[in-house]
């Protein structure tokens, strides 16, 4: 049986994770918010080089990490305003930009997470 890419499967992750967020949101009751998240961290911006020797560079950002292993999924936020919700899988994936391009709901729930976790 052929495992559903992460590109294939993102849509259905996000949808998820955004009932739980919008949960936390409309209730106005954040205490399990910090255990909902594993870890909320900066990530520096660092070169790398791809197994074919090409240069990659990743711009810095800062991550909510939600799950780890295989798969993981983490909410990032660039300096440049965008953020992303990523699944990654064992060299697979994909991200789908919840703002400041994502709808509104998205947008908000990215606004929010940004202030309370990193006080932006």
């Amino acid at each position: 049986m052929q495992t559903k890419t992460c590109k294939q499967r993102v849509d259905a992750h996000w949808i998820s994770r955004k009932k739980d967020l919008i949960e936390f949101i409309e209730s106005e009751n954040y205490e399990g918010l910090d255990e909902y998240f594993l870890e909320a961290a900066e990530v520096e911006a660092i070169p790398a080089v791809s197994p074919k020797g090409l240069h990659l560079q990743h711009a810095p950002f800062k991550k909510l990490l939600i799950s780890w292993g295989g798969p993981s999924e983490e909410i990032r936020f660039y300096e440049d305003g965008i953020a992303e919700f990523v699944l990654l899988d064992w060299g697979d994936k994909a991200e789908i930009e919840i703002a400041p391009k994502g709808d509104l709901g998205d947008d908000l729930i990215a606004h929010f997470l940004r202030d309370y976790f990193f006080d932006v």
